[in-house]
């Protein structure tokens, strides 16, 4: 039968996803607690934000990168809580909605201004209004204003979208 014949596919999508529930489960539990996320223990925004990349993409047929620049200096451990919650949000949706193939993550840092971008290339959205509605950009932007900072979700042209944390 088919299912014999890809069973070893399934076997990997079944470890995948086991491996994702347990990330999530974790996560899950720090963020109901708004507790720190454990991987910024070691006080690495940018190793934080590569390892949500590496673990959340894992498997998937999105691809998601992490790209930083500026000088590296940690920030306090509240906004980097924040920004980390705020990546996790937009590339969870991005992996979810976007249908497409790639996902960047950014983190740049000038002076005293910190910017983080998520952005995709997939088939962007179209009801600006049904984004408001999600509990996901609610949360967003609830942590934006607690670093006193601006989000911005727009359609990308071509393609995609972009959701940035100024």
């Amino acid at each position: 039968s088919r299912l014999n014949n890809d069973a070893e596919g399934a076997r990997q999508n079944l470890e995948m996803a086991r491996r994702m529930v347990q990330f999530s489960r974790a996560e899950v539990r720090h963020s109901l607690w708004n507790l720190e996320s454990q991987l910024l223990q070691d006080g690495n925004l940018g190793a934080a934000l590569t390892e949500i990349a590496r673990q959340m993409s894992a498997g998937n047929t999105v691809a998601a990168t992490v790209e930083i620049s500026g000088p590296p200096r940690p920030l306090p451990a509240a906004a980097e809580h924040h920004l980390v919650r705020c990546s996790q949000e937009a590339l969870n949706n991005a992996l979810r909605h976007s249908r497409g193939t790639e996902v960047i993550i950014s983190l740049s840092r000038k002076g005293d201004t910190v910017r983080l971008t998520v952005a995709d290339d997939g088939v962007g959205f179209s009801n600006k209004a049904g984004l408001r509605a999600s509990m996901g950009l609610k949360t967003m932007e609830y942590r934006a204003r607690a670093l006193g900072a601006a989000l911005e979700i727009r359609r990308c042209s071509p393609r995609g979208t972009l959701v940035s944390c100024t």
